[in-house]
């Protein structure tokens, strides 16, 4: 279903489930990255769709691979506006995404 709220609550689920490191890369790998861009993208003003689509994101970088799966559907437009809209609940998420993002494009980056 398309609804924020439906969506807000799956992409908190996906931010929940992303902890666990096999998820995090079996998520990555079906879609899951995809799925929380769509939302976001699809419910750009409702904070809760953004917040824990930033927090998913998040805990969906821990890898490499996925780091190179979300920069390939390119996210940062999507992560920029959640942070102006919302930076209070986005700014410290989005950022992390988008300094991993940055890193793997040629800055340094520990990864850890």
């Amino acid at each position: 279903p398309s609804a924020a709220g439906v969506q807000s609550e799956a992409a908190g689920a996906i931010a929940n489930l992303a902890m666990v490191t096999k998820l995090e890369i079996d998520i990555g790998r079906n879609n899951g990255i995809a799925f929380i861009l769509k939302a976001m993208k699809s419910h750009p003003l409702n904070m809760l769709v953004q917040r824990n689509g930033c927090g998913a994101l998040r805990n969906l970088s821990h890898s490499k691979e996925n780091v190179a799966m979300i920069d390939h559907l390119q996210p940062r437009n999507v992560l920029k506006q959640a942070m102006d809209s919302f930076p209070d609940e986005c700014n410290e998420l989005g950022g992390l995404v988008i300094r991993k993002l940055d890193l793997l494009d040629g800055t340094t980056f520990s990864w850890f």
